[in-house]
Formats: C-alpha cells, sequence, structure tokens
C-alpha cells in the first residue's frame, strides 16, 4: 500500500497495453493503494465517441475510488511511432495541410470535453514541431522536410486554448526526444498560466544530456504534470523510449525529484511506465515506495514555497463532478 510521499504518485493506464481500459485495471490501482491515474484518450487506447465506454469508466473510477489527474491526449507527427506503431498523421497539430491540421485541433476539442467529464486537470499535448520525417529513428537520413511548423503548432494551441479555458482543463504541453524543452518552454511562457503548462518526461528528457543534469531546468516554473520513467543512457541515434520503472536505468531520482520538489511543484508525480508483464508489479510497487520516500526527503530538505510561487491549483477552474450518465 502507497503511504506518505507514494501518495502524490499516480500512474498511466499505458502501462496496462494498447488497449482500451478494463475494469481490472482500476482494481490493480486501488488493491496497490494507487489513487491517482492518467488517462490516455488517444487512439488505439480510448475512442471518445463511444460513450458506453465513457459511461464503463466513469463507473468504475467511481467504484474503486480513482481520481484522473491527467489525460493523454491524441499524439500527431509525421509517419508512425516507434512505441505504438501508430500513423500519426492525421492527429498531427503542426501537419502543412491546413485540412489534416483543423481536424486535429476538433479531435483535441472533442477529448478536452471528455476530460472535463472525468474531472482531468490537464491534458497532455505533445510539442509537436518535428521539423523533418522520418523523425524515427533517430538518425534516419531525411526524405521531407517542414519549415512552417513550429507556426503551425503554435496556431493550433491558440485555438485550443480558447477550449481550455471554456472547460477549465489546462493544456501540459510535454517535451519530445530531440527537440528542444527551452523553445518549448519559451513559447509557453507566452501564453496565460491558468490555461497552460508544461509536463516533464523525463525520459524524453534524457536524449541529449548526461543522466545526472537532465535536460528540464526550463519546464520547472511552468510544471503541471509529468511523465516519470527511466532510460538507458543511450543518446543520438542509438536512443530508444524505454520508459523503464524509475531505478532501473540512469537517471539520477535524487537529483530530478529534487529540482521539481525545490520548485515548488506540488501536483501529482505521474509514472508513465511500460513493462512486458502489462501489470502492477512488485518491482513498479517496490519503486513507487522509494520514489516516495525520496518525494519526502526533498520536501523536508527545502523551506514553504513563497507566496509568489504559482501553485498548480491556483487558478485552475474546478469542473463540475461526473454525471452519472453522458457527457
Amino acid at each position: 500500500m502507497c503511504k506518505n510521499g507514494a501518495n502524490s504518485i499516480g500512474l498511466s493506464n499505458g502501462l496496462f497495453g494498447l488497449r482500451e481500459p478494463a475494469e481490472d485495471d482500476f482494481r490493480q490501482l486501488k488493491e496497490n493503494g494507487i489513487r491517482q491515474i492518467e488517462l490516455r484518450l488517444k487512439p488505439g487506447y480510448f475512442d471518445i465517441h463511444e460513450k458506453q465506454l465513457i459511461s464503463r469508466v466513469s463507473h468504475w473510477l467511481d467504484r474503486y475510488g480513482i481520481e484522473v489527474s491527467s489525460v493523454h491526449g491524441p499524439s500527431g507527427y509525421p509517419g508512425n511511432s516507434p512505441v505504438t506503431g501508430i500513423d500519426g498523421e492525421t492527429f498531427w497539430l503542426a501537419h502543412p495541410d491546413d485540412g489534416i491540421r483543423h481536424d486535429a485541433v476538433v479531435l483535441r476539442r472533442e477529448t478536452l470535453d471528455v476530460c472535463r467529464h472525468f474531472d482531468a486537470k490537464s491534458m497532455i499535448v505533445e510539442y509537436e514541431c518535428y521539423g523533418y520525417a522520418p523523425y524515427w529513428p533517430h538518425g534516419s537520413p531525411i526524405r521531407k522536410r517542414y519549415p512552417d511548423v513550429k507556426k503551425h503548432w503554435q496556431q493550433s494551441i491558440e485555438m485550443l486554448l480558447e477550449d481550455a479555458d471554456r472547460t477549465g482543463v489546462k493544456l501540459a504541453i510535454e517535451n519530445i526526444d530531440g527537440l528542444s524543452i527551452s523553445e518549448m518552454s519559451h513559447q509557453v511562457d507566452k501564453w496565460p498560466e491558468h490555461l497552460i503548462g508544461c509536463c516533464l518526461d523525463s525520459s524524453h528528457a534524457t536524449y541529449d544530456c548526461t543522466a545526472r543534469d537532465l535536460n528540464c531546468t526550463a519546464v520547472l516554473p511552468r510544471l503541471i504534470t509529468t511523465h516519470l520513467s527511466d532510460n538507458d543512457g543511450l543518446c543520438g541515434a542509438g536512443w530508444i523510449d524505454r520508459h523503464w520503472v524509475p531505478f532501473s536505468g540512469v537517471i539520477d531520482w535524487e537529483s530530478l525529484i529534487g529540482r521539481i520538489c525545490r520548485s515548488g511543484y506540488s501536483g501529482c508525480f505521474m509514472l508513465e511506465v511500460l513493462n512486458p508483464e502489462k501489470r502492477i508489479t512488485d518491482q513498479l510497487m517496490a519503486a513507487i515506495e522509494k520514489l516516495g520516500a525520496l518525494i519526502d526527503k526533498c520536501r523536508s530538505q527545502i523551506s514553504p514555497v513563497p507566496e509568489k510561487k504559482i501553485q498548480y491549483d491556483a487558478h485552475h477552474k474546478k469542473a463540475s463532478h461526473r454525471p452519472s450518465g453522458q457527457i
């Protein structure tokens, strides 16, 4: 069972495999004392237009006492995902085709409505500024370039900010391996804090830096959620998005958790891990307890957060409770 700092830790349901949620997922969470989840509302994992699925998941959340801390929205990119194999072209917010880009924005808008139904605090939107293809595997010969990708992505996000305001669900921009975290953070800083922030993916952040000094400083002032997992330390063309259980790779977790805690972050430490068993294992629970103890240790070593610090929920407009029926 989770205790102390471990109560601040949640799990992405991506752990359970490339499929829609099942009741047993929520039972496992409850039995192991995990009370927060990130739901993947993205193709391959969840059909947001299937009302019966939404109703079933609402029932399971209530039955097992699980809170939806965040939602992972659709992912867009040129080509196929190296993790799922899913083609991301039609979901790409920075696609050069105006029609495809419009449809990608509409899908995110519809996903934000489902986020509100589940009382999620934030929806993950990836920093989809892929300037060339194929993007993966890293180091592949470039066959096509996209010179206007940043402009297109920014335009899409600015349209979604209106929906973030309407639904009370923040956009959480996630760093991507090989793309500049500093540039991403600089762009997020231009937008209102009560509508948008950053999601730190620790596995992605290992792409171009040493294991101890993860390239995450720029996102910490606007951090509103996390995707925590470990990696093997390979860089460049040898990099693979491992999403290992914490403490099983090369990341210096004491350094990383210390930096997050000192930033004043008070939200959920969400894990986005994958394992062959596709379930909660003893190894994962041991890592969660160890991570929880580390959170407690780091929090005890810092002074109270100054009032000028922005806490995650300071401007979050709490959505209404989940209705028992449709959204």
